[in-house]
């Protein structure tokens, strides 16, 4: 009597198990998602909103054509994506609750990008998008760091990346002559963590710093002396060790980087010097400080070229060489977006016609 009393408790184990798995697999597959209007918050929103007033603003005087633009944009929460900026639906998407973002309809779908955090130009239906966490999820992923524990910097991250946008649609394109050229490759090998490249790009950092922070021009050359020199070894070093030619990628990061958080210092600069009216509902966004630490943007940015352990460094690079051809190249702008043209190119340039200091 013994065995089929085992047997049965075996059989009774495994219907059991089986079951389980049968339930639990369909609570998976039934689970209701949670309501789109849950995940979209109007704070994110007003952000949005108050973006779209600063673009219109103060955009045209940072970039020439950069303030008529209209962005697109496609906001990643934990279930959804939320989409405005066009009139019409793009495919898979449907009106979300006939909400409209700065006279634009709102639409939303399921969740299909695979990452919940994201910052990125991506494309829909053949024009480029903002792919863009939500503000919550920024928040979240940065919760034990000093970034984005106040409202402004969500803001001043979607600013930045409006620029992207910007270049998406015309300078992008054809900017490195290789087309086989793949930022995304060159970041992954890049040697952050070697230790004498880490070291040499700092002190080129302090020499360019120091460019910027002279007070008079005589010091400003010849810090950029400096600077170039450093970085010539730097670079000749870094080839010889790694068999790779990195100064295509550092160029293409300084311009593509920099100049975008040129372009969100300088909208803050702009703040500090115009009087401005944020919009109500930004006004009401929580952590929200009224612009009151832009005047500190610059030399907090500065900073970040002691980051050289990180790719943040290209772009406290390339921002510091556009402040500096702000002062020393009056039309650097229309050159920048022409193709093959990159900031360290036109700063070099700039510091040849000073012969006493550079040959």
């Amino acid at each position: 009597m013994k065995a089929p009393s085992l047997c049965k408790r075996i059989l009774s184990a495994c219907i059991l198990v089986l079951i389980a798995v049968s339930f639990c697999a369909a609570g998976e597959q039934g689970t209701p998602l949670p309501p789109p209007g849950k995940e979209l918050s109007s704070e994110c929103l007003a952000c949005f909103l108050e973006s779209f007033q600063l673009l219109k603003e103060f955009g045209d005087n940072i970039w020439k054509g950069f303030g008529g633009i209209s962005p697109r944009v496609n906001i990643i929460t934990p279930h959804y994506e939320f989409f405005f900026g066009d009139q019409a639906a793009p495919q898979g998407y449907q009106l979300f609750s006939g909400d409209r973002c700065a006279g634009k309809p709102i639409y939303y779908k399921k969740r299909d990008f695979p990452q919940e955090f994201t910052l990125t130009v991506n494309r829909i239906e053949g024009k480029p998008a903002l792919y863009i966490s939500s503000k919550e999820i920024f928040e979240k992923t940065y919760l034990k760091s000093p970034l984005y524990k106040i409202a402004e910097d969500y803001l001043f991250t979607i600013l930045q990346q409006y620029f992207h946008l910007f270049l998406a649609a015309g300078s992008l394109e054809g900017k490195v002559p290789d087309s086989q050229f793949d930022p995304q490759a060159f970041r992954k090998i890049y040697p952050y963590l070697d230790f004498t490249n880490s070291r040499l790009m700092e002190i080129e950092g302090d020499e360019l710093r120091q460019a910027y922070l002279a007070r008079d021009a005589a010091a400003a050359r010849e810090h950029l002396v400096n600077f170039f020199k450093i970085r010539a070894l730097r670079q000749k070093e870094l080839h010889e060790d790694t068999g790779t030619d990195f100064c295509l990628f550092e160029n293409w990061s300084e311009w593509y980087e920099g100049l975008a958080k040129y372009t969100e210092v300088e909208f803050a600069r702009a703040l500090s010097l115009a009087p401005y009216k944020p919009l109500p509902s930004m006004r009401k966004v929580k952590n929200f400080r009224d612009y009151r630490f832009v005047r500190n943007k610059t030399s907090f940015e500065l900073s970040r070229l002691k980051s050289t352990r990180t790719s943040l460094v290209h772009a406290a690079t390339g921002f510091t060489e556009a402040l500096l051809l702000d002062r020393q190249e009056i039309k650097w702008k229309e050159k920048i977006l022409e193709p093959g043209v990159f900031p360290a190119d036109l700063l070099k340039q700039a510091l040849k016609k000073q012969k006493d200091y550079y040959e």
